[in-house]
């Protein structure tokens, strides 16, 4: 009976999920795009596509899901024995056998052992494994979780408020059922809001390192757009600008069996590179060794070459032998780059071509009359992009937020499921608790009392679960930011925890929660007259 209950809820469930699926697609592909409103592929038109294959697939796994949450319900109730099963506290004797702390804490040394493994082929899924295992872990030690914090609080004096605590104390497997699903949901928020936090100063702070000079200049949007010829001279000359610096970007292929990576030709000063790049670690070439290049952090992470090795670049129709002078943090070429001086490119190609040009401008010369004078001396061109850092750095931090939007309602998503799953178990909970209510009442608690005892306990629910699924939240956060980030696209970003953004987060969870309980208690003993009967 049991399993056909999960068979009728998964049923219909994976139906109606099919359809609202492609509907969501539809509409996000008609206002976002492809790429989800990140501006990249806006000038594409598409189409959506949907494969039966595929939908039966996610069919399968949606009533396997209801199947699968059924099975543990359905094992249970076969084993239960009627008399026992009537007793008072029967139900918690039963949670406490099902426990089962070790094998959390055996899920919790494969987490470990999964962060600190290697990727496999390319692709982390050892880690991916490690945080499923971490999600898997909690599911047995949530209890024992609750019943150790629990403790850690004083026993408040206002009656309703102990009698609360107590109850929270005594029945720890009944509250951790009610609580599961909000902890979960709530884990997976915090680690995707550090996680993407992290990403977005590390990023803000990388274009604030790199964008030093005053004004940019480029030739258009395609990154293969060149400048008129003579155009970089004419803009070093301009009567504001001290000093300047021409770019040329070329696409190279040094690694057999991956996509080409960028060479940036740069006007930087070999002893100085660190105006130009956010050198991450450096070594002195010597004047007997090959000419010093520079490598992103991507590129090193990919084809694992080190600081002052030689390697070979194909330029000119010849394999240049050039020393890896220094490796240095690059977010922008997702396949990796080599930086060189602009005039040792030009000394072996002959290629004089540019893309763009960075300007320093002298003391006290004002940015829009140098641009002004820019425009004049290139006339003509309604395609020369011309931005000043701060432009750059803020258009650049737009798309990544639009980048990021998805996430950011997957999050809520996550978080109106969890609140759900908490509406349900709670609600089921004060279900069976309606002789212990009446009890209460026929001691002398009045109704008030009893929502009173709802929100205390939906309350110290609220914190003890915003306790745990921060701190497993953070934990997700860790093996995203220093292994999966690393193993996945070779480039490291800090551990940067927004936390106005985070007691935001819980302060909502804690209200929604509180009174999704609240509500979900009164629903459920609102026709027990017993309960509720005034004297």
């Amino acid at each position: 009976a049991v399993w056909l209950q999960g068979v009728v809820l998964g049923l219909p469930g994976a139906l109606l999920g099919l359809p609202l699926g492609v509907l969501a697609a539809r509409l996000a592909l008609a206002r976002m795009g492809g790429d989800l409103g990140a501006g990249y592929f806006s000038a594409t038109a598409l189409h959506l596509q949907w494969h039966p294959g595929l939908m039966l697939i996610f069919f399968v796994a949606g009533l396997g899901a209801a199947l699968t949450g059924a099975f543990l319900p359905a094992w249970e109730t076969s084993r239960a024995t009627p008399a026992l099963a009537l007793r008072a506290g029967t139900e918690e004797q039963g949670h406490q056998q099902r426990q089962h702390p070790w094998i959390g804490l055996l899920l919790l040394g494969l987490s470990l052992a999964g962060s600190l493994a290697p990727a496999i082929h390319g692709i982390p899924y050892l880690a991916y494994g490690a945080v499923a295992c971490l999600l898997f872990a909690l599911l047995f030690l949530l209890a024992p979780l609750l019943r150790g914090l629990t403790r850690i609080f004083p026993l408040p004096h206002a009656p309703v408020w102990r009698l609360a605590l107590e109850q929270l104390r005594g029945a720890p497997g009944r509250a951790a059922q009610s609580l599961a699903a909000v902890v979960v949901a709530f884990s997976l928020v915090v680690a995707m809001a550090v996680m993407v936090g992290s990403f977005r100063d590390s990023v803000a702070n990388w274009l604030t390192d790199i964008l030093r000079a005053d004004l940019y200049v480029q030739a258009g949007m395609n990154r293969d757009a060149f400048l008129p010829h003579g155009a970089a001279h004419l803009l070093c000359a301009l009567p504001n600008v001290r000093a300047c610096s021409p770019l040329r970007r070329v696409t190279l292929n040094l690694l057999p069996g991956h996509p080409p990576v960028m060479l940036l030709a740069r006007g930087m000063n070999s002893n100085d590179p660190e105006r130009e790049l956010q050198i991450l670690h450096a070594v002195r070439v010597g004047p007997q060794q090959p000419p010093p290049v520079w490598i992103s952090e991507i590129l090193a992470g990919i084809s694992r070459w080190q600081a002052g090795q030689v390697i070979h670049l194909p330029l000119g129709g010849q394999e240049r032998a050039v020393t890896i002078a220094g490796i240095y943090r690059d977010y922008a070429y997702q396949e990796g780059s080599v930086s060189i001086p602009i005039q040792q490119y030009r000394a072996w190609s002959g290629d004089d071509a540019v893309n763009g040009v960075a300007l320093w401008l002298r003391p006290g010369a004002a940015i829009p009359a140098t641009i002004r004078n820019l425009r004049q001396t290139l006339p003509g061109d309604g395609q020369l992009l011309v931005a000043t850092p701060k432009e750059i750095r803020s258009q650049s931090l737009q798309i990544f937020n639009q980048s990021f939007a998805a996430t950011y309602a997957l999050e809520a998503v996550a978080m109106v499921i969890g609140l759900l799953g908490v509406s349900s178990g709670f609600g089921a909970q004060t279900l069976m608790r309606r002789n212990e209510y009446a009890m209460l009442r026929h001691l002398g608690l009045r109704r008030r009392d009893l929502l009173t005892l709802l929100l205390a306990e939906g309350s110290i629910l609220s914190v003890l679960g915003i306790l745990i699924g921060g701190a497993l939240g953070m934990a997700i956060s860790v093996i995203l930011i220093e292994v999966v980030n690393p193993q996945s696209f070779h480039w490291h970003m800090g551990f940067r925890p927004s936390w106005p953004l985070l007691l935001t987060l819980s302060a909502i969870l804690w209200l929604a929660s509180t009174a999704t309980m609240v509500l979900a208690g009164r629903r459920a003993i609102r026709h027990n007259s017993a309960v509720l009967h005034d004297d």
